[in-house]
């Protein structure tokens, strides 16, 4: 293996890692950190960029679920509500993206992240709180799912940065039970997204796989991370994450897209 090689397979798995820990941690798909990421360090566009995260956000995803799943703190029957709420949102997302320009889908990524940091300073979850289904929490869940699908869709991103805080603000969960269900929430649209990308020959398969191989391995040490913060210092490690994000795509060189790229995106 040439020492350009070994290189690029280290980023990989850096990239990889980095995103099933903060996956884990705090119950997002991982694309928020491995998207830029990927652009700042493998040179991809933007919907390249999107589409080989996505990818990687599959085995993430899976991993956090059964780690926050198997103690207990994944609501499943909310989790089902809010993919089905994803998939929908995903498809406008999705629509959106191939209507506009990279340049202007870079700043309404930049745009969201800041008003997610706002919307999540402003919530406090308290741990032990529990889930009931009703007409309408589950009209709010179904609505939380549409927004966490319609920004992974456009994005590029697992949607769990919008579902938890969401979740948490609207639905009265704990930050815990918020972050597995919406781990579980991110699975069935992620898959789909990669699929479809797979079939358009857009997603950079052996880089999504070598990431995806790392994200999952790291996420179950982010959920044993997650159970560890307090509530409100998981609450401000996340602002200091979107903050990090932030600096890493506004230092991105902006890219022109590749011809006939043509991606799907899901959360």
């Amino acid at each position: 293996m040439t020492s350009r090689r070994a290189t690029h397979v280290l980023s990989l798995l850096l990239i990889g890692s980095a995103g099933g820990v903060l996956s884990g941690t705090f119950g997002i798909g991982g694309g928020i950190v491995m998207m830029p990421m990927i652009g700042r360090f493998l040179g991809y566009h933007h919907r390249r960029a999107v589409a080989t995260s996505l990818a990687a956000i599959f085995p993430a995803s899976v991993a956090g679920a059964i780690a926050y799943g198997s103690s207990g703190n994944v609501a499943w029957v909310e989790g089902i509500v809010l993919a089905a709420g994803g998939v929908l949102g995903s498809f406008a997302g999705t629509a959106v993206l191939h209507r506009i320009s990279p340049r202007l889908a870079r700043g309404l990524f930049v745009v969201a992240l800041v008003a997610i940091a706002i919307v999540t300073i402003f919530t406090h979850p308290q741990r032990g709180t529990e889930l009931s289904l009703t007409l309408l929490t589950g009209t709010a869940t179904l609505g939380v799912g549409v927004a966490m699908g319609f920004a992974s869709g456009l994005l590029g991103i697992g949607g769990g940065v919008v579902a938890v805080p969401l979740m948490i603000l609207i639905l009265g969960a704990s930050d815990v039970v918020a972050k597995g269900t919406s781990l579980l929430a991110i699975i069935p649209t992620a898959l789909v997204g990669t699929v479809t990308n797979a079939r358009k020959g857009a997603v950079k398969v052996t880089e999504g796989l070598t990431i995806g191989v790392a994200a999952f391995a790291a996420s179950f040490p982010g959920a044993l991370i997650a159970h560890r913060l307090s509530p409100a210092a998981a609450t401000w490690a996340f602002v200091g994450l979107i903050a990090l994000i932030l600096t890493i795509t506004l230092l991105r060189p902006h890219r022109r897209p590749e011809d006939g790229a043509d991606i799907a995106t899901a959360a």
